[in-house]
């Protein structure tokens, strides 16, 4: 899936308002909307049209929770083929939209205060005879559809999520969706469950879907992500919770309360792309390891990031200003 948020703007316009009261394609909370959907009809048929050009098919395509926001589902093929058409589709709706006056946004939360969610898949079935009653050994009742396999790799992705946040969430801006949590579906803490949108890994399986649909929906990154970095860090430690067997490190999200978050239960994920990187680039960081990541791509790609901090900490916002002009 991917999301973005459109307003009939140019980038002139934006500048002469300071990028303040930017006006969305849409008003209103309308996700899933008939209605929504039949205006700006000659910016969407130019879209569906041209990605069809690109070889980039499109299966779905509807309004989203927040004024303006759009989720449009790219057909299933290869992991590769996936993060190829992830940007090809991008570059297609920023580039036909200039041609309408139309700025999409892939910004992973352009409003404040609103709701904001992304999705990534991964595929794991049990067998045919397990589809009656789950399988046998499974950790819990909310894994009992997905193989053992799926497990394990469920496992490894919950084990190194708090390392690879950079990888799914690389801009200032990504980290205040994560800062509502549940509230705005959007996972803040290593969890997952069975249909969970409130969790950061979704098991999506038998009996809510045929088993051949059976997949796993990483909630955590943002439109924003750079699609090869973020399905290869997925990848790459959900392989590594395979290698290594690895157990799941506690009850779905369904068995946990609030309280658990606040004692220390359950563990929480960086929610400021400062404290992600940190986290990633500590000495004894999962994301370091050679099977996953590596020490080369953590210390240039960390490097990138911090030098985004830094330019953001430098930078007086107009929230400051506002707050601190008179008070101060």
């Amino acid at each position: 899936m991917v999301l973005m948020c459109c307003n009939p703007e140019t980038p002139a316009s934006a500048a002469e308002k300071k990028f303040m009261g930017l006006q969305p394609l849409t008003s209103g909370m309308h996700g899933y909307s008939l209605l929504r959907t039949q205006l700006n009809n000659d910016y969407f048929h130019d879209l569906f049209d041209e990605t069809a050009k690109f070889e980039v098919p499109l299966e779905g395509h509807h309004t989203e929770t927040g004024p303006g926001v759009y989720e449009t589902a790219l057909a299933y093929t290869t992991a590769l083929r996936m993060a190829d058409n992830a940007i090809l589709f991008k570059y297609s709706a920023k580039s036909i939209g200039m041609k309408h006056g139309i700025i999409p946004s892939f910004m992973a939360k352009p409003w404040g205060n609103r709701v904001r969610d992304a999705k990534g898949k991964s595929l794991f079935a049990v067998s045919d005879s397990e589809l009656k009653t789950g399988r046998e050994g499974a950790a819990n009742e909310d894994t009992k559809f997905i193989s053992e396999e799926g497990e394990w790799f469920l496992a490894g992705v919950l084990d190194g999520l708090p390392d690879i946040m950079p990888a799914l969430v690389p801009t200032i801006n990504g980290y205040k969706r994560l800062v509502g949590g549940e509230a705005f579906w959007a996972p803040n803490a290593v969890t997952y469950g069975y249909d969970s949108r409130a969790a950061s890994v979704r098991i999506i399986s038998p009996p809510s879907v045929p088993s051949y649909a059976t997949r796993l929906e990483i909630r955590v990154p943002g439109a924003d992500m750079n699609p090869y970095f973020a399905m290869s860090a997925i990848f790459a430690l959900g392989m590594r919770g395979i290698e290594k067997q690895l157990k799941l490190p506690g009850p779905p999200i369904g068995k946990l309360s609030p309280e658990d978050k606040k004692t220390g239960k359950v563990q929480m994920l960086p929610i400021s792309l400062e404290a992600a990187t940190e986290r990633m680039m500590r000495p004894e960081s999962i994301a370091r390891e050679e099977s996953v990541l590596g020490h080369d791509f953590v210390n240039h790609y960390g490097g990138t990031r911090q030098h985004e901090v830094k330019l953001w900490n430098e930078a007086v916002t107009n929230w400051e200003v506002e707050r601190y002009l008179e008070l101060a």
